[in-house]
């Protein structure tokens, strides 16, 4: 039983920090620099990934061109430095929290609990609007 609730707890955090990390890498799926995206902006940019897939699915051209080239454009416009540099930072951000797992997994499996809560404090106070605080535990727990 005990064994089951462990697994379940690592899990939660698995999905909470893909979902961060997906979260932290959205800018570049996308085909957007621009990290403060309003929801307007994010559901028109996700509506023009649609009517690309929906243009290459129906075969039509002339469509695709027209909504590449309208990419295109838009993207010319932020290429600035700053939006590189902001790029940078998420890049190594992602990078640092991935370190950090992989840390977390070598001290979960060799037992060493006391640098696996380490860790996962340090991942919560580093993340983003404290994403990660919310995938404490409830209750009773073993950490």
């Amino acid at each position: 039983m005990k064994k089951k609730y462990v697994i379940g707890i690592l899990s939660l955090m698995t999905i909470g920090v893909l979902g961060l990390s997906f979260a932290m890498a959205m800018p570049f799926g996308l085909g957007g620099f621009s990290e403060d995206l309003t929801e307007e902006e994010f559901n028109t940019m996700r509506q023009e990934q649609q009517s690309l897939q929906e243009a290459v699915e129906n075969g039509d051209y002339e469509t695709w061109k027209i909504l590449m080239e309208n990419r295109i454009e838009r993207m010319k416009t932020e290429l600035t430095e700053e939006n590189f540099q902001n790029m940078v930072e998420r890049h190594n951000s992602m990078q640092e929290m991935r370190e950090s797992r992989e840390q977390m997994r070598i001290a979960w499996e060799e037992g060493d609990y006391e640098t696996f809560q380490q860790l996962r404090e340090q991942m919560s106070e580093n993340a983003p609007g404290g994403e990660f605080e919310g995938m404490k535990p409830r209750g009773r727990g073993l950490f």
